[in-house]
């Protein structure tokens, strides 16, 4: 236990700081299992954006469904990164393999495969 006023505050501060990145990490890793949740059992209104073109580039108080998902999920991690709470390398990382998981859920079902996605995003 510390004794002195400086270090005492010092550890008011860690405790302070780690409940705030735990939920701010704990709300990151939500929303990217949300995502994944969504892509495994995509609605039909989902399934209609054959195109992932028509996913990105559609605003946010239009967004539906899937669309709402990524949106928010994507938003979580830019936010993360500006917090501090990841690096901007893994964000992008995390963004890419959950585009790359949606493209391959959206060709599936074009096609008509019905097989989950084997990539781990």
């Amino acid at each position: 236990m510390p004794n002195k006023a400086s270090a005492i505050k010092r550890v008011r501060q860690t405790e302070r700081r780690n409940a705030v990145n735990r939920r701010n990490r704990s709300r990151l890793r939500t929303f990217i299992k949300k995502l994944r949740a969504a892509l495994r059992k995509p609605t039909a209104e989902d399934l209609a954006l054959v195109e992932p073109k028509k996913l990105s580039g559609v605003k946010r108080k239009t967004a539906t469904g899937l669309q709402k998902v990524y949106l928010d999920a994507i938003s979580v991690i830019d936010k993360s990164v500006q917090k501090g709470i990841i690096h901007h390398n893994t964000a992008a990382r995390y963004k890419s393999r959950l585009w790359h998981r949606i493209t391959t859920v959206l060709s599936q079902h074009k096609t008509g495969g019905t097989t989950s996605p084997t990539t781990n995003a």
